[in-house]
Order: C-alpha cells, then sequence, then structure tokens
C-alpha cells in the first residue's frame, strides 16, 4: 500500500567512458485519495562523470522536473514525504546524509527543506526497469547527436 501523500521516485543513469550521461526517473505521485498522477523524464548531459554523480544527478533532475510540475498544478511540494529508489547504494547513502560539498548536494538540501520528508532507498536492478531502460535511451539519443 503506498504511503499517503507520498512520491516515489526511481532513478538512474547511463554512462560509459566519458561520452556523457544519460539520466531519467519515473515518479508516482500519491494523496490520500490515491494515486494523483504519474511522471517520468530523461534527458542527456554532455559531461564526464563518474557513476555515483550521475545516479545523485538522475535524483536532483526528477526532484526538479517533478518541482516544476507541481507548480504548474499549484500543488504545495512541502505537503509531501519524496522517497528516491536508487540501485546504487552510494547514491542512496549520499541522498540521506545532508551534505553540502559541491553544488548538487546544496541542490538536493534545497529540495529537502522544500518537502516534508526527503529520503533515499535502495531498490534491486530489477526493480528499476523502467528508470534503467529510459536513462540508456536518454544516452543513446545523446550519442547519436554528438
Amino acid at each position: 500500500m503506498p504511503l499517503k501523500n507520498s512520491i516515489i521516485i526511481k532513478t538512474d543513469a547511463s554512462t560509459r567512458n566519458g561520452d556523457g550521461v544519460g539520466i531519467a526517473f519515473s515518479a508516482r505521485v500519491t494523496k490520500q485519495e490515491g494515486v494523483m498522477f504519474k511522471e517520468e523524464g530523461s534527458r542527456f548531459v554532455d559531461s564526464d562523470c563518474k557513476t555515483t554523480y550521475a545516479e545523485t544527478l538522475a535524483a536532483l533532475y526528477s526532484l526538479s522536473e517533478l518541482n516544476k510540475s507541481f507548480k504548474t498544478k499549484e500543488i504545495n511540494f512541502n505537503n509531501f514525504i519524496v522517497i528516491i529508489e536508487s540501485d546504487c547504494e552510494h547514491t542512496v547513502r549520499k541522498i540521506n546524509k545532508e551534505n553540502y560539498s559541491d553544488k548538487v548536494d546544496r541542490s538536493i538540501n534545497h529540495f529537502r527543506r522544500r518537502t516534508r520528508d526527503l529520503r533515499s532507498r535502495w531498490i534491486p536492478r530489477s526493480q528499476n526497469k523502467k528508470a534503467d531502460a529510459m536513462a540508456r535511451e536518454a544516452f543513446r539519443r545523446g550519442e547519436e547527436e554528438n
């Protein structure tokens, strides 16, 4: 049973040898009455970064896109518990720890202050197939364009 007033976000990233990174998310927004809506997104980022950083970028991208969507729908982000699910254990630890070492950490902490609660949890890769496929597709599209 889904949590009431929650946003469950599955995120993933796909990268290879400094050729950029595909990032993606699939989210389910639930209020007391049930599922309000589902949202997903993906994009290519022309950046040379390690896997954990790429996975963290995917989480930040998801928060940013959902925040924009909420403003359009006139929904208050502060009323929700946000759970970011990732198959990268390092990313889960990074998100769960308040850290201010770089711009991405500070940005995630900005969203932490804008929600009722922001946390992350690890999920097996087998439960993250949709976000994984979307990230791979975003990476492939980015490779073709560059």
